[in-house]
Order: structure tokens, then sequence, then C-alpha cells
């Protein structure tokens, strides 16, 4: 999140990281493709280096399975 935000004009912080977090609080890998794919086609014209950011660790954030909500205080979980 905060490397992403290093993209991100102050003015669209708030936004940005709504979006984001919908990704990462997902509840399966295909419904966090999803969120992505709508982060890309909301933000993607002004943001590109942060879908590119996302795109290129898509791989590491799905082995270590995201965080849940319930879980965002204890440890990652898997998803399957």
């Amino acid at each position: 999140m905060r490397a992403s935000l290093r993209y991100v004009d102050s003015t669209d912080s708030k936004a940005v990281v709504a979006a984001l977090k919908a990704i990462y609080q997902s509840a399966t890998a295909e419904e966090a493709l999803r969120e992505l794919d709508a982060f890309e086609d909301a933000w993607g014209e002004k943001y590109k280096a942060v879908v590119r950011l996302w795109r290129s660790n898509w791989y590491n954030f799905i082995s270590r399975g995201g965080v849940s909500p319930a879980q965002a205080r204890c440890s990652p979980r898997i998803w399957h």
C-alpha cells in the first residue's frame, strides 16, 4: 500500500486507498483479481505506475494470501 501511494497525488489518496483495500480485503484470489481490474478501469489511466506495481507483484501478493478484514491483525491466510 505505502509503495503505491508514492505515485498518487494527495488529492486522490483516500479514494485510491479505498480502491486498493477492496483488492487486499477480498475473500478469494479471483475476487481480488476482479477488484484489481476494477481499480485499473477507474485509476489506470492516471496512475499507470500503481497498476504496474500491483500487476508485477501479483504473484507475491497471492502467494501470501492477502489479508482478510477479520484477520488483519493476525496472520496472512492462504487462498485455495
